[in-house]
């Protein structure tokens, strides 16, 4: 598709997806009964964005606190024996913000209950601290009057936070609110294998093996972190809206096990989590359990892939896999597979893809720097861009072009206090942006909410009339010369709009020594690529202040001399120059000609 095509195709795209449905649905008749050459990549790029926006909709609408509380209490898909005694107590525990109309525990706002069963419910809600999104899964009160209970359940949260890899939703930490205690993790846009499996045709040997090989590199990290998960199953994998191969797992089983390789600290005298027909039968058989458990879980699900697999292609792959799931799922654990890694070196000949080669969906989103180079991709389209035209449009060579480009993983900051501590400065002036102090009378007299709170000789670059975007780039930061463990970035927006009409982002360029000496030299050429860290929007409107905060691949950090840093500040309606800008970046003025806009916490190799 040439250039002309894609903004052709964009432009056709912005138009549409802001119309009332009714009006859409019009538009797209109208362009199907001329034929428009475009139409099919436009119905694709509006499926992914519905897909993409389902999140909106696990909030409901303004409603009063008793309306409210009714519709937690009834939006969840029970999966057990949970009363309805328990769910009414646990929603009566979370706090009423009578300013906003929304329930929160915590940070979070309350949402959806996803799910709710004989243990506790399970609820969507978004930190408004960090504006991310997030599952919150809450015991029951009368699991918590449990001492036992309560123990083991922080016990076995503090085990799994540990865990950081693609394929096992992070854990964020513990949720309190008043008698409520509750975990929280990444939520995933996407759907259960389940679901995915019921949508889908069938699938090769090859696909099947890749599955089963990436939650095996999952499992095998939770293993490595000395837990079990305990409830693998097809409900409990989630497939990422965009991405058909990157199964990620959630929803640990309880890890209250009698024994777990001998080691008695995990649990309760029963085991309380697993799902007839997954759980493995030794749990029954009051054995020791280990590893083996989750690996029969695994060849269950493995055997239910099987039954989607490609008729008569490739039949001695096939047979391989049926022989591994026979393995996996033997009553006796004894004639299984002993550890997560023999399985995958089992299936790699299979897939063809090697441990951890993993292709993050997540980190397409980081391309928005297309925009810049190409002057013709829009906010949205480069979002919907990245999930459905690389690879609907552009063909398998881009698609592994963009596979190999630098990718972003997420890493957990650990708790204890930063080695370093490093700003990041940017010169003045630069264009399309204004320094502005508490004193300026823009925004002087203007009311504060109590959450925001005014460090002294705090400062603001807001965005300046009539520009609807700019981007501020950093000066070189130097790192040290000792090996970085972990890092953290972590800038501060204000945004004062009507809700999702702001956004920011910020980027990161590492540069190695040669490539620094190839910058400074005559003839040379950077080909480097920025990497975005962060994007947020300010969804819900009106007067907050939000932290960006990312991470820089370990691996890639490891390479590299020094970083600098680009913040995007970008509106749809243009500042009309009165009250406070739309959206405004924290800054300390430096007594030089530079302001300090954020830092980089860093890590050094060694213990935490």
């Amino acid at each position: 598709m040439s250039d002309d095509q894609l903004k052709s195709l964009y432009e056709l795209f912005d138009r549409l997806v802001g119309l009332p449905n009714s009006e859409q649905q019009t538009l797209i008749g109208q362009l199907q009964e001329s034929n428009h050459p475009q139409i099919d990549s436009l119905l694709e790029l509006l499926e992914v964005e519905r897909q993409r926006e389902k999140a909106d909709s696990l909030f409901s609408q303004r409603l009063d606190k008793d309306s409210y509380q009714q519709w937690l209490q009834s939006t969840g898909k029970n999966q057990g024996s949970g009363g309805a005694s328990d769910l009414r107590e646990l929603v009566s525990c979370f706090r009423w913000d009578h300013e906003s109309h929304h329930f929160f525990a915590g940070s979070y706002r309350i949402g959806k209950c996803l799910s709710f069963n004989s243990l506790g419910a399970t609820y969507f809600a978004e930190d408004r601290t960090l504006g991310r999104n997030a599952v919150l899964f809450f015991p029951y009160l009368r699991s918590l009057a449990s001492t036992n209970y309560r123990d083991n359940f922080l016990n076995s949260t503090k085990i799994i936070s540990r865990i950081f890899h693609p394929n096992v939703a992070t854990i964020f930490g513990i949720v309190e609110e008043g008698k409520l205690l509750g975990v929280s993790r990444q939520w995933i846009p996407g759907e259960d294998l389940e679901s995915w499996l019921g949508k889908r045709g069938p699938l090769t040997p090859a696909q099947i093996a890749l599955l089963i090989q990436r939650l095996a590199e999952g499992l095998s990290a939770i293993h490595d972190a000395k837990a079990l998960h305990g409830d693998l199953k097809p409900a409990n994998v989630i497939i990422p809206f965009g991405d058909s191969l990157t199964p990620v797992i959630t929803d640990f089983g309880t890890l209250f096990a009698r024994h777990i390789k001998g080691n008695t600290f995990l649990g309760s005298s029963v085991w309380q989590g697993g799902t007839p027909g997954y759980i493995a039968p030794e749990v029954s058989q009051d054995r020791e359990l280990d590893e083996r458990l989750d690996l029969y879980s695994l060849g269950q699900v493995l055997r239910k892939l099987l039954m989607q697999v490609t008729a008569e292609i490739d039949s001695e792959a096939t047979n391989c896999l049926q022989c591994l799931a026979d393995e996996l799922t033997q009553e006796n654990p004894n004639a299984r597979p002993d550890t997560a890694n023999l399985v995958i070196r089992r299936l790699v000949p299979i897939s063809g893809r090697y441990e951890n080669d993993v292709v993050n969906s997540r980190s397409f989103v980081a391309k928005r720097d297309l925009q810049s180079h190409l002057g013709l991709l829009t906010r949205r389209s480069v979002l919907v861009a990245s999930a459905t035209i690389v690879p609907f449009l552009l063909g398998r060579q881009t698609k592994a072009w963009f596979a190999n480009r630098p990718t972003i993983k997420s890493h957990f900051i650990p708790g204890a206090l930063e080695d370093a501590l490093l700003p990041i400065e940017f010169k003045i002036p630069q264009t399309g942006v204004d320094l502005i102090s508490l004193d300026d009378p823009r925004i002087k007299d203007l009311t504060v909410p109590e959450t925001i709170y005014y460090a002294d000789q705090e400062k603001f670059w807001g965005i300046k009339a009539a520009v609807r975007s700019v981007a501020v780039e950093s000066e070189p930061l130097v790192l040290p010369q000792s090996a970085i463990h972990w890092n953290m970035v972590r800038i501060v927006v204000q945004c004062d709009a009507p809700p999702s009409e702001v956004c920011c982002e910020l980027y990161v360029l590492p540069t190695t020594k040669d490539e620094q000496a190839s910058r400074l030299s005559v003839d040379g050429i950077n080909k480097q690529k920025w990497i975005c860290l962060r994007r947020r929007e300010n969804y819900f409107g009106g007067l907050t202040q939000r932290d960006l905060v990312g991470t820089i691949d370990p691996d890639l950090l490891a390479k590299c001399s020094e970083l600098r840093f680009r913040v995007v500040l970008s509106t749809k309606r243009t500042w009309d120059g009165t009250g406070r800008p739309p959206i405004m970046l924290v800054v300390k003025a430096l007594a030089t000609d530079a302001v300090q806009a954020g830092s980089v916490c860093l890590w050094h190799r060694g213990e935490l």
